[in-house]
This record gives C-alpha cells, structure tokens and sequence, in this order.
C-alpha cells in the first residue's frame, strides 16, 4: 500500500476505503461477486482489497482501482467517486466492477464503460 500523502485523490479529497460504508454496490458489481469464477472473488475480499490495496488512477476522472493480491491473484475493484458523497452522509460513492485482470487474456477495457445507475 501506498503511504499517505502518496494516494490518489479526487478533487482534493481521500479517496475513502469503507465499501459497506462509503460506497454502494452495482448491480454489475454484485452479479460479479455472486457468478464470477475462475477465480471467484469473496465478499471478505472486497473489504481486504480495498482496506490494504493500493489506489489507481483510470483514464476516467472520477473512477479509480484498488489493487490488491490474494492467494496469488491480483484483483482490481473498480471505483466511482460522487462529489456530493464527500459532503453528504446521504450520498455514496459506487463499487462498479471486482475482477483478476490478469487471470484471463483480452481487453477489460469495457468494465469502465458499466454504467452505475442501480
């Protein structure tokens, strides 16, 4: 993991790393929690990942990865900060994508395109 000072930040502020607080699910994302295999990720990985891993830009402003290895296998949860969330505890940030990029060949680009409406 990074140290502080040293993460990513979005318009200033932390990028947060609470998912059951700070954050909502996807219907994407929980697809993939639930029917991903090879490997298949754990709903305690989405809290070690994003606990320990470290934060990365996208070339999308407001979406960021958390990286982390498990087991062997690199994961990467897929992020979308909502300003208003920083500011109002009503408001969330989104979980949009969990997968191991490196697992399979081919292009992931389209996980930045999941659209985040739930």
């Amino acid at each position: 993991m990074t140290q502080p000072g040293e993460e990513p930040t979005y318009n200033g502020y932390e990028i947060p790393r609470v998912p059951g607080t700070d954050y909502k699910t996807t219907p994407h994302f929980m697809e993939r929690i639930k029917y991903r295999t090879d490997p298949s990720p754990k709903k305690d990985d989405v809290h070690t990942i994003m606990w320990a891993g470290t934060i990365k830009h996208t070339h999308i402003p407001d979406r960021f990865i958390f990286e982390y290895e498990i087991d062997g296998v690199v994961w990467w949860i897929i992020v979308e900060m909502n300003e208003e969330a920083f500011e109002n505890e009503n408001k969330y940030h989104t979980l949009v994508s969990i997968y191991a990029p490196y697992e399979h060949e081919g292009d992931h680009k389209t996980v930045f395109e999941v659209d985040v409406e739930t």
